[in-house]
């Protein structure tokens, strides 16, 4: 009862979003069954990847999508080491959802950014990617990065999403739904 009566919240009061097949859903009636706005998917959890020496970061993650494909919630991303890059100090960034996929035990999210600690490291409206496959033979996996590199023609959402690199979860979990 929670999850619905927070998704009928966070529904009335943000902006459209774009659906996982690349549209924006129109807006609901006053009649409309409210139980469109239930999550029919969800992504929750947290993990700690290291994809090398040199860098490192945590992500927490709840986003959620309705039966009409709007999303909403959070990624958090705790920059832990970038030196690879370059980069020193730590900090966050935090992104929220304009679309999700899930086919399966796979989610596959795009996002744009909201709030940087370093705009060397990524700017506020920067589109970034996310995606997570939980329970495989080796436990969760997952990645994120920005868009421009990761998915320069946007298809994260599509039926044919960008290859990301799977990075075993070192620490935390995920859950798609």
């Amino acid at each position: 009862m929670r999850q619905f009566l927070l998704a009928i919240a966070l529904a009335g009061c943000s902006a459209d979003r774009v659906t996982s097949d690349g549209t924006i859903p129109q807006t609901s009636s006053p009649t409309a069954d409210v139980s469109a706005l239930a999550p029919v998917h969800s992504v929750t959890g947290h993990g700690d990847l290291k994809p090398g020496p040199g860098f490192e970061f945590a992500v927490s993650v709840a986003v959620h999508q309705d039966a009409t494909g709007r999303v909403w919630g959070r990624v958090v991303t705790s920059i832990i080491d970038l030196s690879v890059f370059g980069l020193s100090g730590k900090g966050e960034i935090i992104q929220e959802p304009v679309c999700m996929r899930v086919v399966g035990n796979t989610a596959y999210i795009g996002t744009v950014l909201v709030k940087t600690y370093d705009e060397n490291v990524e700017k506020v409206g920067d589109r970034g990617v996310f995606w997570v496959q939980t329970g495989g033979k080796d436990g969760d996996v997952a990645y994120g990065g920005p868009a421009g590199f990761w998915d320069p023609t946007n298809a994260i959402c599509t039926s044919t999403p960008p290859q990301l690199p799977p990075v075993a979860v070192d620490k935390g979990n995920f859950n798609v739904q």
